[in-house]
C-alpha cells in the first residue's frame, strides 16, 4: 500500500510535465481538476494503508472490500482524467494508469478472483459509459478495451492460480498449525506427566530419604541400647560373680549369719538384669502382631493387674488401688495387648512414685470407656512433654542409670495404642504433683456376650497365697531351670514333679493319674521341636475331668503375644522372681477356686 501511495502521488510529476508540454491543449484549470484528482485518488489510497495497520485488517473479507474500493476509487479518478484530457493525449498518458491498477490489483495487491472481477467489470462499464456519452477515447476506444480486457484476463487467470496456491498453502498452513497446535498439546502433556513423574519421584526419594534418615536413628538407637544393654548387663554379673565368691567364701569361714545380705545383694542385681531384658523382649514384640479383637469383662483385667502389680507398689511402701465398676464393662479390644498397656502404665506410674499411691480407675460413655492411670509421683515438665512417648527417654534419670529402667515403657504403650483401632492415649501432668495417663477403648457394641465373659477371678490383693501341699509339675528341657524353680518351690512346701521331654512328661502322669497337678508350669520351647502349649493341652486332656492352671515359663521373643485366660498364663523368663511367684499364687488360687468340690482331699500324688 506503501508502494501504492508513492506510484500515485509520484505521477503528479506527470500530470505537470504532460501539461507543459502540451499547454495549448490543457487549459490552467484542466491541469487543476487533473491534480485534484490526483490529490483525491492519494487520499483513498492513504485511507486505504492507514485501515491496513489496524486490527480489522486481519480479516480476510474486509482486507478484499478496502482494496476493491480503493481500486475502483483510483479507477474512477482516471476515468475523470482521461474525460478531462483531450484525445489522443488521454489514450496515451492516463489509460496507462487504468492498466497499471489492474496490474497492481492483480499482482502486488493479490485480490481474490472474484474481487479482481468486479473491479474490472467496474471499470469496463465506466469507460463504456463514458464513451456512449462523451466519447472521450474516440478511436482508441476500441484498442483501450482490447488492452484492458486482454490484461484483465492473463491477471485474473493469475489471479485464479495464485488464489489456488495460496488457499492450498492456507489449508496447509493450518493443518501445520493444528499439527502444531496437536505437537503443543502432547509436549504439555508429556511435560505435566513428566513434572508428575518428577514430583513423585522426588517425592519418592524425599520418602526414602526420610526412611534412611529413621533407619539410621532407629540403627543408632539400637546401637545405643545394645550398648547399654551390654555394659548394664556386665555390671550387675560382675557383681553376681563377685558376690558368690564372697559366699563361697563366707561358707567356708564359717560366716553364715552374713549370707542373707549376700542373696540380697545378688538378687537387686539379678532383678536389674531382669529388668534389662524386659525391656529387650518389649522392643523386639511391641509391634508384630495383629490385634485380635474380642469382647473382655473390664472388671476381670481389673483384678488381674492388681494382683501381678501389688508386690511392686508394696515393696515401696505405696498404695495400689483398682477401682472395681459396680457395673462391669465389656470391652472391645486386643486383652492381651491391652493388659499389657495399662500394666507398662501402672509400672511406670510406680516406678516414679516416690510416697502416696497409684489409682486406677473407669469412666463410662456411651461408645467408650476411658481409664485414668493417675499417680502421686514426681510428674512431668512441660519441657518434656513432646519427649515422654520417646524410646530412651526417662525423665529424672540423665545418668540413664539401668536400675531405673530403659525408658521403653511409654514407647511401646504408644506403639500398642497406634495399633488398636478405635484407640486413644492422652495424658496430663504436674511437676511435683503427679501424672494421669488415660487410655480411651471401645466399648462392645455386640448383643450377645461370650459365654466366658465373666469367668470368675480370684483377687489375690498382694496376700501371700499358701502353696503348701500343692502339687506342681514343671517341664522344661534346662536342667538348671528345673532344679532352681524345684527348689524354691518345695522351700515354701509344695510337691514338686519335673520332666524334660514327652517321654518323662508321660511318666509322671502315669505315676500320679488319678491326682491333677494344682498347677502346671511348663516351658514354651523344648528339643526336638516340643512346643509347651501342645504339652500343656496334653496335661489338660489327661485330666479331663479337672481344671489345671498353666504357666507357660518362656525365655523367647514371642512375635505373637500368647493369649491368657482365666487359668493360663505366659510369664517370661527374663521377668523377676517375685513376679513369677505372684502368678503361681494367682493361678493356685484360680484353680483351686475352679476345682472347689471336685478334687478329693488327698492331695499326694502316688509315687
Amino acid at each position: 500500500m506503501f508502494v501504492a501511495i508513492a506510484v500515485w502521488a509520484g505521477f503528479g510529476y506527470w500530470d505537470y510535465y504532460h501539461y507543459i508540454r502540451h499547454e495549448q491543449a490543457l487549459s490552467r484549470m484542466d491541469f487543476y481538476w487533473i491534480l485534484l484528482w490526483r490529490l483525491a485518488g492519494t487520499l483513498a489510497v492513504a485511507t486505504a494503508t492507514w485501515v491496513s495497520l489496524t486490527t480489522r485488517f486481519d480479516n480476510e473479507r474486509w482486507v478484499n472490500g478496502t482494496v476493491v474500493i480503493t481500486v475502483c476509487f483510483a479507477q474512477t479518478c482516471l476515468v475523470a482524467m482521461i474525460q478531462i484530457v483531450p484525445a489522443p493525449l488521454n489514450y496515451n498518458y492516463y489509460f496507462v494508469g487504468i492498466v497499471l491498477v489492474i496490474f497492481f490489483q492483480h499482482g502486488t495487491l493479490a485480490l481474490l478472483a472474484r474481487y479482481s472481477l468486479f473491479s474490472t467489470g467496474y471499470c469496463v462499464l465506466l469507460l463504456c459509459v463514458q464513451e456512449v456519452m462523451t466519447g472521450a477515447l474516440h478511436v482508441n476506444f476500441f484498442p483501450a478495451m482490447f488492452y484492458l480486457l486482454a490484461f484483465a484476463l492473463v491477471g485474473w487467470t493469475i489471479s485464479v492460480r495464485a488464489e489456488k496456491v495460496a488457499r492450498e498453502g492456507y489449508l496447509k498452513s493450518l493443518a501445520l498449525n493444528r499439527k502444531n497446535e496437536s505437537l503443543e498439546q502432547a509436549n504439555f502433556r508429556v511435560h505435566r506427566e513428566k513434572q508428575k513423574a518428577d514430583d513423585a519421584l522426588k517425592a519418592l526419594f524425599d520418602q526414602e530419604a526420610r526412611k534412611a534418615v529413621e533407619i539410621r536413628e532407629k540403627a543408632e538407637a539400637s546401637t545405643r541400647f545394645v550398648r547399654a544393654a551390654y555394659h548394664d548387663t556386665m555390671q550387675p554379673l560382675a557383681s553376681i560373680a563377685s558376690l558368690a565368691y564372697a559366699g563361697e567364701r563366707m561358707v567356708e569361714q564359717g560366716q553364715h549369719q552374713r549370707l542373707q545380705e549376700i542373696f540380697h545383694d545378688i538378687d537387686v542385681s539379678g532383678r536389674e538384669i531382669s529388668t534389662l531384658f524386659a525391656g529387650l523382649r518389649e522392643v523386639f514384640t511391641s509391634g508384630e502382631s495383629q490385634p485380635a479383637i474380642e469382647p473382655f469383662s473390664l472388671n476381670a483385667l481389673m483384678s488381674e493387674l492388681e494382683s501381678l502389680h501389688q508386690p511392686l507398689a508394696q515393696a515401696k511402701g505405696l498404695r495400689l488401688k483398682l477401682l472395681q465398676r459396680q457395673q462391669d464393662a465389656v470391652l472391645n479390644s486386643d486383652r492381651a495387648i491391652f493388659k499389657r498397656v495399662l500394666g507398662n502404665l501402672i509400672t511406670n506410674a510406680v516406678k516414679y512414685t516416690e510416697c502416696g499411691g497409684v489409682v486406677v480407675g473407669s469412666v463410662a460413655g456411651r461408645t467408650t470407656v476411658r481409664i485414668d492411670v493417675v499417680d502421686t509421683g514426681i510428674g512431668i515438665p512441660d519441657a518434656f512433654k513432646s519427649k515422654v512417648f520417646e524410646a530412651f527417654f526417662q525423665v529424672d534419670n540423665p545418668d540413664h542409670d539401668a536400675r531405673r529402667g530403659l525408658g521403653l515403657g511409654l514407647s511401646i504403650v504408644k506403639n500398642f495404642i497406634d495399633r488398636l483401632p478405635g484407640h486413644r492415649l492422652s495424658f496430663s501432668s504436674r511437676p511435683g504433683r503427679g501424672s494421669r495417663f488415660s487410655v480411651d477403648c471401645p466399648l462392645f457394641q455386640g448383643d450377645a456376650l461370650p459365654t466366658d465373659i465373666n469367668a470368675p477371678t480370684l483377687q489375690v490383693n498382694g496376700q501371700r497365697v499358701d502353696i503348701a501341699g500343692a502339687y506342681v509339675l514343671l517341664v522344661d528341657d534346662d536342667k538348671r531351670i528345673l532344679d532352681s524353680l524345684s527348689k524354691s518351690l518345695s522351700l515354701q512346701g509344695a510337691i514338686v514333679a519335673t520332666a524334660e521331654d514327652r517321654s518323662t512328661l508321660q511318666d509322671a502322669l502315669e505315676r500320679a493319674p488319678d491326682r491333677y497337678p494344682d498347677l502346671l508350669i511348663c516351658d514354651y520351647k523344648l528339643r526336638d521341636g516340643l512346643i509347651g502349649m501342645a504339652l500343656i493341652d496334653h496335661v489338660r486332656s489327661f485330666y479331663d475331668w479337672a481344671h489345671v492352671p498353666a504357666i507357660l515359663y518362656t525365655a523367647e521373643l514371642l512375635r505373637q503375644p500368647l493369649l491368657d485366660d482365666c487359668l493360663s498364663q505366659a510369664v517370661s523368663k527374663g521377668e523377676s522372681a517375685a513376679t513369677l511367684m505372684a502368678a503361681v499364687q494367682l493361678l493356685l488360687s484360680r484353680g483351686r477356686l475352679a476345682n472347689a468340690g471336685e478334687a478329693g482331699e488327698d492331695s499326694t500324688p502316688s509315687t
